[in-house]
């Protein structure tokens, strides 16, 4: 991950008592036959907000309105909190499962590798409403 965001990204705060907890930005995701995707590309919750359940929550409000829009919505992540709460969650389905990208499966899972997410495992979503 980067600090740097794409410049057609539109970002998300989302705030507890004036104070800023949580980013999410979506950018358009080009698609050769689905032409209304909208994918989240940055889930950030600061260290204190962390295991609350803010960013699930967070980024589900933001694909809702995405959905009532028309659009399709969808997000990969590698974070394992983030997992279980959409595994539980009926309005997200698992598009895609554990998928480890660079270096060989067995080193990323016994964490020899370094913390970045191309050595994680990933899932993706799609958002499909109540």
């Amino acid at each position: 991950m980067s600090t740097q965001l794409n410049e057609a990204s539109v970002c998300y705060i989302g705030y507890i008592e004036n104070n800023p907890v949580c980013f999410f930005a979506v950018l358009h995701f080009p698609h050769a036959q689905v032409k209304n995707f909208k994918k989240g590309h940055r889930l950030v919750v600061l260290p204190d907000y962390q295991g609350l359940g803010i960013g699930h929550k967070f980024s589900s409000m933001i694909a809702d309105m995405y959905l009532a829009r028309g659009f399709r919505f969808i997000i990969t992540s590698s974070t394992k909190a983030l997992f279980f709460q959409r595994k539980r969650d009926s309005r997200w389905i698992i598009t895609r499962k554990g998928r480890v990208t660079g270096g060989t499966d067995k080193a990323i899972l016994s964490g020899k590798k370094n913390n970045t997410s191309r050595n994680k495992l990933t899932y993706s979503y799609e958002y499909i409403g109540a």
